[in-house]
């Protein structure tokens, strides 16, 4: 007797067909974009802190930029700088000049190489150098790209054999490293600067979805309704230690010492250049996130004992949700708005500002 054969006619197939759609789309398609992704250049900072083999030129336009303009103020930074600061409108407050010199999906090793390569290595003597950042970038070593790194690298940068003969680059942060190359590898899309990709996904937002509005005004609306601040996971785990609660300056300064900032801060002292960080505030920002905080005001105490001043932006009540474009930066509309806040904020610093 023949057994009953309860699946559905044409069902396994399906389910085959679907799979196997999934895994074109999910490794075939970005895979098509591997020719167009550039080899990943091993990171200066590993041996002896020269650059590696095939590593790009040092750029040296901005440099030729403060030599030229010879700017009042400069300030340093990723995309979060360049859509926060009005260069013309905070030129007219101040009566002075104003460089933004910001790169996008830079961190704190780059903002080191910027001052010492750039700012101190032009001559010029700004009256303040203001550095933005979210969060841990100023200690960050590894995640930022590569490329960037290299371009603001002499042949031979000390500080990053320094870090490495110190043993900061953990076998922890060897994986982290190796970990983003091998998923470059496998889904190439992910090198792509999310900026460039929200154009894709505005023009696939479906029209019902819009209700008649753009697509940049339904994803800022979006993003108003549902912050998810609350949602973060504790990323900063792997490198916080958050048994006690307690800040420790000591753990703290541990931590600093595996990162560009110390070089940055000497370089500043011996050169009697004013540096002035501000921490901005994320969109998802939740004072509720213990650890993050935390380190915070550990950063906090740890610059202003060795000279520099700190502005932190997270919870100012001035910032207003409906102020956020894409990612944590300031919607055009709102620049000239947040860099007015920067002006009443950080009045005592611009005072004295004259030639």
């Amino acid at each position: 007797m023949s057994g009953t054969n309860n699946t559905p006619a044409g069902g396994e197939p399906h389910a085959w067909r679907t799979l196997l759609l999934v895994v074109l789309v999910v490794f075939g398609l970005p895979a098509a974009f591997r020719l167009n992704v550039p080899p990943i250049v091993e990171q200066a900072g590993y041996g002896d802190g020269s650059k590696p083999a095939g590593a790009p030129a040092f750029d040296s336009a901005p440099l030729e930029a403060l030599r030229r303009q010879r700017p009042r103020y400069v300030f340093i930074g990723n995309s979060n700088a360049y859509t926060r600061i009005d260069e013309a409108r905070l030129e007219r407050r101040l009566g002075a000049e104003v460089l933004v010199q910001a790169t996008a999906a830079t961190a704190g090793p780059h903002w080191y190489l910027q001052v010492k390569n750039h700012v101190i290595a032009s001559g010029v003597k700004p009256h303040r150098v203001f550095i933005l950042f979210r969060d841990g970038e100023l200690l960050d070593y590894t995640s930022a790209k590569a490329e960037l790194r290299l371009r603001y690298s002499q042949d031979l940068e000390p500080a990053f054999a320094d870090i490495d003969r110190a043993e900061c680059t953990t076998l922890g942060m060897r994986l982290r490293a190796g970990t983003r190359r091998a998923v470059a590898y496998v889904w190439p899309l992910s090198t792509v600067p999310r900026d460039d990709l929200y154009t894709v996904t505005d023009a696939l937002t479906p029209s019902d979805l819009l209700d008649g509005r753009s697509p940049r005004e339904f994803h800022r609306v979006l993003n108003r309704r549902f912050g998810l601040g609350h949602l973060r996971t504790d990323a900063h785990d792997a490198l916080i230690d958050s048994a006690s609660g307690r800040a420790d300056p000591e753990a703290f300064a541990a931590r600093a010492a595996c990162s560009t900032l110390p070089h940055l801060l000497a370089a500043a002292r011996e050169t009697e250049l004013s540096l002035v960080f501000l921490r901005i505030q994320r969109r998802t920002w939740s004072a509720d996130d213990a650890d993050v905080e935390r380190e915070a005001r550990e950063l906090a105490a740890y610059l202003r004992a060795r000279g520099a001043a700190f502005h932190d932006f997270s919870g100012d009540p001035a910032i207003r949700p409906e102020w956020y474009g894409a990612i944590d930066h300031i919607a055009d509309e709102y620049r000239g708005v947040w860099t007015d806040l920067l002006v009443e904020r950080l009045a005592p610093l611009f005072r004295g500002a004259d030639r």
